[in-house]
């Protein structure tokens, strides 16, 4: 038995040692598949290798069959035919209006019930077509056993009931046929907003979209679509059908198929190895399409289709190939925008010529736990969003294809450079495509959050600023790091521990050596208002002595190893050593999880311990690609290839709603930090880029990333500072925590094998530095606080490109080393080593938009500014016709913060005016929710017309509340309330003041104090309560 258990831990460390050993060298790619070794992706690549223009597509719309559904109006649905095969797909489209100016277009494989769905009475090509694919099923009991199984439709992702009250009818539905032209049906319906939307399908499935007449984008414009349905495999596959009696045209049609066949057949043998082609034959001068999809084993099926091996792994599909490909072109545009997560630039790169050439690997998305990440790649990464935008100046049009299997996106320029043409490949599931045709980037940003949800409001703590590394040895460790912050006098709120802390990598434990009284330890932290993460991975050892790994046996909550009758759990190796990993795609296993959080289970922790769920790609250091297998299955017999991509999302919710459940009444907020993430991992926490590496290249790429994850919806992200891999000197540190202080998610971290590196060890004057650089979080907390709830409201993320608030000027739209915080900040780190100065562009300048500097307070010229950037700080600017609210007293955290009075900053354009908004709640609980626990202030500095005086007015702009329990829990909280102004500073003054005064709710009126410096209004000590109704009038002289 010892000698068992010593072979087990032996392999354990060679796996563990060859996964994670430090290397001199970046990724490992022969780790990681390219386009060319993946069958699907090469299958659907070779379709669009001849050019770029429009391909003869294979597919044809019966659009007579494309009717209004009968009980819904926003519906309307039809056949597509696969038209070159006898044996081709028969395909359901489906395109259903929204009033947010949302289309969704999908197609699958036809249900059971499709006879009863559709409307065939005057399309008799549709109903022979429905006829061959049934008549299919019928005679063969290989087909009907593959067609039983239905294509995996991703769950847990939209928001389907606001979904489905925002649908609206199609006006109208016109079908044009005959003429020189294709035949074409136009459906046509306006927003709420009231655009007129219209899309256009013609007979060969081209499908435009137009808003407001103007074409935006088009899908299948170069006839790439392709549609991998479901067949037997070529070995159960009945030879030759029994059929019925059949009249003689149809007995003379078939035997010309069969000699068709034979001679197919022939060509087949001489091209088995080779990967599918398209070719074109000219018949009656129209390009013809022949695309081979037949039951028996062809180009489709020999190319990886069934099988395929990836080094030492193999990947078994036992239901074939199930591939689809969409090519889409944006209209108008020079860059596209989306695809997070990929360490490369904002704005998307060719990764094909317009000729069709290969330029870069397409995009790839597909969670993987990459080791030492490059830059400037297309490479997968640890998360993935499927949505892409493309800008021009009028108008931003978003696509969002709901699909968790891996995928792969071409991007490539017109040869007018004019239109963006991208070619979308994934490896199963439907098409579910989501068109959002809207105005600006904040419109189009709006429409798809609205179908996926938004950035959930976290509370406070969580966007303070975190300390982390791995690892904290030990209690004594964590009570040194606690009081070297005190010591030097450096705010921080989260103090977190990696995986060391458990007992032995069992998730849910202490190391009771190290960590033998995890209550007190936390308690100690909460002393001061500060809170404790732990990491909880989704791997759990199988260890017959481990609570949690009994519990989930018998529970049978794990993912299995296949699809096999009585399959076991999948077995494979992390940090652990031998684990299984729970299936969060069962509802009945995330309920288990959030068990696993009460404090009765989760021995030792308390209410201020938080989470941290990494490795959820899920990482496998012995699997494929350092990830789970893709014939490992899922609740509902779903293999992981169906949907990889989710997984990590799931177990984001699952730990989410864990916290929640262990407090009484679920009053308090979770906060959960995830790896992994999909489309709508918003909902549930906040994501990190992964492992980075200290180097000035990589806190560059920062930027981008983060500016792109924000677009795909999730606002809370963040890179870790400093640098998870390697020792960053001190120069590196400090301009990457001044870079840091100004994006959503604000932590360091550092590998177990690095220098510890806490902000005072560096000595003076480093600490003085660090200091001050963290403390403009705090500075602005309150700012990025009411920014998360515009995000929460909206879909805005808090960290912006500058294209998101300035979206005609074109100077912006591939600028990505310089961003705002929400519309009136714009931030330009420092990412050079040496560097005291950094160019900087300001937007908005030609059409008289002023921006001040936050440090010196003076206006700054541009729009091209060569901006100071001295060690001590980074460049930020406000804008003009803002108003900030800052709490500029220095506090340990931002508990002790809750009451502090406020500075408000106001930089007026140039009118003289400005504006700017306060949102106030507790902080932690959901009472904002529930009982309308919350105010919403704005500050409005104007200039009366025809007077010699400019009067900030604090507004009170919350919500009516609906009901007597909102009109109480707003009165409680305003009670509560102690905050107020303690000053006022008002940049771009250009008058001399004679006078301040102030003016109280019941019309009382006082004179208050000020200096007017350098065009800088400060007003001191107004001591004005943050909740009442005031104002302030500046009188000129």
């Amino acid at each position: 038995m010892r000698q068992t258990a010593f072979i087990e831990v032996a392999l354990a460390l060679l796996v563990l040692f060859a996964a994670w050993a430090p290397s001199t060298e970046a990724v490992d790619r022969n780790k990681f598949k390219t386009c060319d070794r993946s069958g699907f992706c090469r299958r659907q690549r070779a379709l669009g290798s001849s050019d770029a223009q429009a391909l003869p597509t294979a597919y044809r719309v019966h659009l007579r069959s494309m009717r209004q559904d009968v009980t819904d109006s926003s519906l309307v649905r039809g056949l597509i035919e696969e038209s070159n095969d006898a044996h081709g797909a028969v395909l359901l489209l489906e395109v259903r209006a929204y009033a947010d100016n949302v289309v969704r277009v999908t197609v699958d494989e036809l249900p059971n019930d499709a006879a009863a769905l559709l409307h065939l009475e005057d399309d008799h090509a549709a109903q022979a077509a429905l006829q061959r694919w049934e008549a299919d099923a019928a005679d063969h009991e290989a087909v009907r056993e593959a067609r039983s199984r239905p294509r995996y439709r991703v769950q847990e992702v939209l928001q389907e009931e606001a979904m489905a009250s925002r649908r609206v009818p199609f006006e109208s539905v016109q079908l044009r046929e005959g003429g020189a032209l294709p035949s074409l049906l136009t459906l046509q319906y306006r927003g709420a907003d009231g655009q007129r939307n219209r899309v256009e399908i013609d007979e060969h499935l081209q499908v435009r979209f137009l808003a407001d007449d103007q074409p935006v984008l088009t899908a299948n414009q170069r006839g790439l679509f392709s549609f991998e349905h479901r067949r037997p495999s070529p070995a159960r596959f009945d030879q030759e059908p029994q059929q019925t009696q059949q009249p003689q045209a149809e007995q003379d049609e078939q035997r010309q198929d069969e000699q068709d066949e034979q001679q197919q057949d022939e060509q087949d043998e001489q091209q088995k190895d080779k990967p599918a082609e398209r070719e074109t034959e000219q018949e009656g001068g129209v390009a013809k399409s022949k695309v081979s999809s037949r039951y028996r084993v062809s180009d489709v099926e020999s190319d990886g289709a069934w099988e395929e091996s990836f080094g030492n792994h193999k990947d078994e599909k036992p239901y074939g190939p199930n591939a689809i490909g969409l090519d889409l072109t944006f209209h108008g545009v020079q860059h596209v925008y989306g695809l997070p997560e990929h360490a490369d630039s904002l704005a998307l790169r060719d990764t094909r010529s317009a000729g069709g050439a290969h330029l870069l690997e397409p995009y790839r998305l597909f969670n993987l736990d990459v080791f030492e990440f490059e830059l400037e790649e297309t490479m997968a990464l640890y998360g993935h969003v499927p949505v892409m935008y493309g800008h021009r100046g009028d108008r931003t049009t978003g696509v969002f294809w709901l699909n968790a299997a891996e995928m792969w996106v071409d991007v490539a320029s017109s040869e007018d450079r004019q239109h963006k043409h991208t070619h979308w490949m994934a490896e199963s599931g439907v098409l579910d495509l989501f068109v959002m045709l809207a105005a600006s980037p904040r419109a189009a940003v709006a429409s798809y959050t609205g179908l996926t949800g938004t950035q959930a409001l976290p509370p406070k703590f969580a966007i303070a600023y975190h300390q982390c590394r791995w690892n904290y040895r030990d209690e004594a460790d964590v009570s040194a790091v606690h009081a070297g912050f005190d010591q030097h006098d450096i705010p921080f709120d989260v103090l977190w521990l990696d995986i060391e802390h458990t007992d032995g990598k069992r998730y849910f434990t202490w190391d009771q050596r190290n960590f033998a009284t995890p209550k007190r330890m936390q308690e100690e932290l909460w002393a001061t208002g500060r809170r404790m993460v732990t990491i909880v991975d989704p791997h759990i050892k199988r260890d017959s002595g481990y609570a949690v790994h009994q519990r989930a046996e018998e529970a049978g909550v794990y993912v299995l190893r296949d699809g096999q009758p009585n399959a076991p759990a999948y077995d494979g190796w992390c940090w652990p050593g031998s684990s299984s990993w729970v299936d969060y795609v069962s509802a009945t296993a995330r309920q288990w999880w959030a068990d696993q959080f009460a404090y009765d289970r989760y021995q030792g922790s308390t209410p201020s311990l938080f989470t941290w769920n990494d490795m959820n790609e899920p990482s496998v250091f012995n699997g494929p690609e350092t990830t789970i297998v893709k014939h490992a299955v899922h609740a509902g017999g779903w293999e992981n290839r169906d949907l990889h991509n989710l997984y990590g999302m799931l177990m984001q919710r699952a730990t989410a709603e864990g916290q929640v459940q262990r407090n009484e009444g679920h009053t308090e907020r979770p906060f959960v930090l995830s790896r992994a993430f999909f489309a709508g991992t918003q909902r549930h926490g906040a994501i990190w880029t992964g492992d980075n590496a200290a180097r000035w290249d990589h806190m560059g790429s920062a930027s981008p990333m983060l500016l792109s994850v924000g677009l795909g919806g999730i606002g809370f992200c963040g890179a870790d500072v400093g640098g998870f891999f390697g020792d960053p000197q001190p120069e590196l540190l400090l301009r990457w925590y001044q870079a840091g202080a100004f994006q959503p998610f604000f932590r360091a971290h550092g590998h177990l094998d690095t220098k510890r590196r806490e902000p005072w060890l560096f000595g003076e004057p480093w600490t003085t530095r660090f200091r001050e650089a963290i403390r403009q979080r705090y500075v602005y907390l309150q700012h990025w606080y009411t920014l998360f709830r515009e995000a929460e409201l909206t879909g805005a993320p808090p960290m912006r490109p500058l294209f998101f608030e300035f979206p005609r000027e074109q100077a912006t739209f591939a600028l990505d080393d310089q961003y705002l915080v929400g519309a009136d900040l714009l931030v330009a780190p420092v990412t050079s080593a040496g560097a005291t100065s950094r160019q900087v562009y300001l937007p908005g300048v030609a059409d008289g938009t002023r921006w001040f500097d936050v440090h010196t307070l003076r206006e700054v010229r541009g729009p091209q500014l060569l901006a100071d950037a001295p060690l001590d700080r980074t460049p930020v600017f406000q804008r003009g016709g803002s108003v900030i609210a800052r709490q500029e007293r220095a506090r340990r955290s931002s508990e002790q913060m809750a009451n502090d009075p406020f500075t408000l900053q106001i930089c007026v354009d140039r009118s003289g005016a400005a504006a700017g908004e306060l949102y106030l709640d507790d902080g932690h609980s959901f009472a904002y929710q529930r009982s309308g626990a919350f105010a919403q202030r704005r500050f409005e500095l104007s200039t009366e017309s025809g007077r010699n005086v400019a009067i900030l007015r604090n507004l009170d702009v919350t919500p009516l509340a609906g009901t007597d329990a909102e009109k109480q829990g707003r009165q409680l909280f305003a009670a509560s309330v102690r905050n107020h102004v303690e000053r006022i500073r008002v940049l771009g003054l250009e008058k001399r003041v004679e006078k301040v005064q102030l003016t109280l709710e019941e019309g009382s009126t006082h004179q208050l104090q000020f200096s007017l410096n350098d065009g800088v209004l400060l007003i001191r000590k107004p001591q004005l309560p943050i909740l009442q109704q005031w104002s302030v009038s500046i009188v000129w002289a």
